[in-house]
């Protein structure tokens, strides 16, 4: 990203339809069990086949990612600020989980969301979801300079983000409450470019920034 580019936020804002969120948070949930039938099948017939521990928690990280609110169109309603809110409670309870074992399961989620049979187009969002979880795991500082911000490996970050002629805001979407926690407080709105690469960001931020501090 040069120190020429404009860095506008603009992101689309669909109209919200709960009944085909719901659908596919399930599709997606039957597709990945499907998954770990298929693995589980290939083991040989006579052999009980038991998950690991951290193949377990990927699992369990997976349902937390499928069971979460997209962000899409969250407004300042009750219904909106209440999604909001559940963002934020699953995310900090995905951040106390290890970091091979979040990746494990972005990439599976990812993978459910655009390469399933079942596609939706809604899930197009879900990228925006893991670059706000990325934001929770991984110690970004909320300002950042244009020129640092040069110095990072290149990706699309897939949303404009809030800056000045000196300093950009790497953080945005979440921001850091009086008391140090994180809270997603941005709003979607208009957006043309190209996609994000949440996955890329993932280890750029684990290699640049590290983690935050698990509580």
């Amino acid at each position: 990203m040069g120190a020429d580019n404009d860095v506008q936020f603009q992101v689309e804002n669909p109209a919200v339809n709960s009944v085909a969120f719901e659908q596919s948070q399930q599709q997606q949930l039957d597709q990945h069990a499907n998954h770990t039938k298929t693995r589980s099948s290939n083991q040989d017939a006579s052999t009980f086949v038991v998950l690991g521990p951290e193949q377990i928690k990927v699992d369990e990280v997976y349902k937390i990612l499928v069971a979460t609110p997209l962000w899409e169109c969250l407004d300042d309603s009750v219904k909106g600020n209440a999604a909001r809110e559940q963002i934020n409670i699953n995310f900090s309870k995905i951040a106390l989980y290890e970091t091979s074992v979040i990746r494990d399961a972005v990439e599976a989620y990812l993978s459910q969301c655009f390469g399933g049979k079942n596609y939706n187009p809604k899930l197009i969002f879900s990228v925006y979801s893991i670059s706000i979880l990325n934001r929770f795991i991984f110690n970004v500082p909320e300002i950042i300079t244009r020129k640092e911000l040069d110095k990072l490996p290149f990706y699309f970050v897939g949303m404009t983000l809030p800056h000045d002629e000196i300093n950009v805001n790497l953080l945005w979407p979440v921001t850091r409450a009086k008391d140090g926690s994180l809270k997603l407080t941005g709003f979607m709105e208009t957006y043309s470019g190209p996609q994000a690469q949440p996955l890329s960001e993932f280890d750029i931020f684990n290699k640049t920034f590290g983690r935050r501090k698990r509580n």
